[in-house]
C-alpha cells in the first residue's frame, strides 16, 4: 500500500476511533517493517506466518528505544499508548481496514501478556543502570 493511501486509510480510523494519532498508526506499520527487515537478515523472510503479538510488542520496544531514545516513554505517551493493549488496538484498527491481516486465533489478548511499558522506557537510561560502584572516597 501506497503512504499515502496508508494515510488516508488511518484518517479513516480515527474518525471511527480517535485514541490515537496518526503518528501511531504510522510507527506500528514501521515496526511491522523493522520485523520483517530482521526476517530477512536472520534468513527466515520466507515464512509465510503472521507476526505474533508478543514478537510484534518486542519490535515495538526495540524501534521505540532505537528510535526515540530516552524521549520513547515521552513520545509514546503523546500518542496515547501507554501499553501493549494499545498497540493491540492499533493492530486491530488496521485489520479491521484491511491493512494488515490476521490469524484466526490471534486476539486483543495476546497484548495483554507483555512488558511493563514504564521499566522497558525508563530502565535503560538510569544512572544507576550505568555506573558502577567505585571505592569509597574519604576525605580527611
Amino acid at each position: 500500500m501506497k503512504e499515502i493511501e496508508f494515510r488516508q486509510t488511518v484518517e479513516k480510523i480515527i474518525q471511527s476511533d480517535p485514541r490515537y494519532p496518526v503518528d501511531a498508526y504510522v510507527f506500528v506499520n514501521e515496526v511491522v517493517l523493522h520485523i520483517h527487515r530482521k526476517r530477512e537478515r536472520d534468513g527466515v523472510a520466507g515464512e509465510k506466518r503472521n507476526i505474533a503479538g508478543g514478537e510484534l510488542l518486542e519490535g515495538f520496544k526495540e524501534l521505540a528505544l532505537k528510535e526515540f531514545g530516552p524521549l520513547a516513554d515521552e513520545v509514546l505517551r503523546e500518542w496515547n499508548v501507554r501499553g501493549g493493549v494499545d498497540v493491540g488496538n492499533i493492530v486491530f484498527n488496521l485489520v479491521d481496514f484491511k491493512i494488515f491481516r490476521k490469524a484466526a486465533e490471534e486476539s486483543i489478548e495476546d497484548f495483554k501478556r507483555c512488558f511493563d511499558f514504564e521499566e522497558a522506557f525508563h530502565a535503560p537510561f538510569r544512572v544507576e543502570a550505568h555506573v558502577k560502584p567505585s571505592s569509597p572516597v574519604i576525605i580527611a
